[in-house]
């Protein structure tokens, strides 16, 4: 039998696979060993409290999870900046006070540039950027008595863990015992150090998803430990062609304790900045259904052909691909926009020419949205 530390200090080890010798010292200790049962006729548990509503609940863990690439670290960043000066964030006043971001991606120069150039105080932000085990193994207690060690001297309104499973160290994001396990630690140093945690974590790609929380890469733990959950879709993504690339990414609140649904959020980055509007209109629906009918195909489909001017076909289809683009989904894009072909040249200097006209522009929400903040 396992070595047991019980308040009295009661041995619990077993001889030679005999009970252990003092049976009546653990029958007597036995609440210190298994959770507490609460009837809810007598005890109803505290309803959450927030650091900002009902985004970030007090004390407790937020998943943000989504695709590489789509800005997850951009808002967190953004967040973080917020907290270290105080103000307004998506339309809340927010305390000020210190964050600890723990990454394993990236740079602490990154950490420091992001949050400087969102305004942040860098001075109450203590940061680390490679990755160490905070399971249950000998080296994962050691780095979760680090990790406890940090908070308690720095204090941190918010932490950061970005991303989270990169902090499991020899387990599976899939194992639910092990991801169970990690969480719950977790959300008791959140409790014992009054802090709110973040965890970064990546989408899965599962097409018949019912919901979207259904598409959280890993075990359900991972859904079921965080008492708010942000997913960050992307409308658009950056053109590496363009001086002046734009992503556009919207955050939508899938999950909230209370069961009150956070506005969407817009997110938009150039090489001018960030800009953070809480006014997106989009449901869970339209992003499930997003990877059915890519409208950012349409804002760059009509860029890179523009109205009466012809193409090349090879050259434009690269591009597209460059995007990230299938060919399936290039080929329907085209048809959508009434895209016209015509073969020119023969032999080794034949090529194909694209070119649309006015009256087959389809115009979409994407392309819209992007037109406007360009303006």
């Amino acid at each position: 039998m396992k070595n047991v530390k019980l308040q009295n200090n009661v041995d619990t080890s077993s001889q030679n696979g005999n009970l252990p010798y003092d049976v009546k010292g653990i029958i007597d200790n036995w609440p210190n060993l298994f959770p507490e049962m609460t009837n809810f006729g007598e005890t109803v548990p505290e309803p959450d409290k927030y650091i900002l509503t009902p985004y970030l609940p007090e004390e407790k863990l937020t998943l943000v999870f989504g695709f590489s690439g789509v800005l997850k670290s951009t808002l967190c960043h953004y967040i973080a900046a917020k907290f270290t000066v105080g103000g307004e964030l998506f339309g809340q006043e927010v305390k000020e006070g210190p964050v600890l971001y723990v990454a394993a991606e990236g740079t602490k120069r990154t950490i420091y540039d992001g949050i400087k150039r969102l305004g942040g105080d860098t001075s109450k932000v203590t940061a680390s950027e490679k990755a160490f085990s905070l399971d249950r193994s000998v080296y994962g207690k050691a780095g979760l008595d680090y990790l406890y060690e940090t908070t308690e001297k720095r204090k941190p309104i918010l932490t950061v863990l970005d991303p989270g499973y990169k902090f499991l160290g020899n387990s599976s994001m899939n194992d639910t015992q092990k991801v169970s396990e990690f969480l719950d630690d977790l959300e008791e140093l959140c409790k014992e150090y009054h802090t709110t945690m973040i965890v970064a974590h990546p989408r899965g790609k599962k097409k018949d998803a019912i919901l979207l929380n259904d598409t959280i890469l890993g075990a359900t733990a991972w859904e079921a430990y965080h008492r708010s959950i942000l997913y960050v879709h992307n409308i658009v993504k950056a053109d590496p062609f363009d001086l002046n690339p734009i992503t556009h990414s919207v955050v939508f609140h899938s999950k909230s304790s209370n069961e009150i649904a956070g506005k969407p959020i817009d997110l938009i980055r150039t090489k001018e900045g960030l800009w953070v509007k809480d006014s997106a209109k989009i449901t869970e629906e339209e992003i499930l259904n997003y990877g059915k009918e890519d409208n950012s195909i349409d804002f760059y489909l009509q860029k890179y052909i523009p109205l009466e001017e012809e193409v090349d076909e090879a050259e434009f289809t690269i591009k597209m691909r460059a995007m990230g683009f299938s060919a399936g989904q290039i080929h329907r894009a085209r048809a959508k926009n009434g895209v016209k072909c015509r073969p020119e040249g023969k032999g080794k200097t034949r090529r194909s020419i694209l070119w649309r006209e006015d009256k087959t522009i389809e115009k979409n929400k994407a392309s819209y949205r992007v037109a406007k903040v360009t303006l």
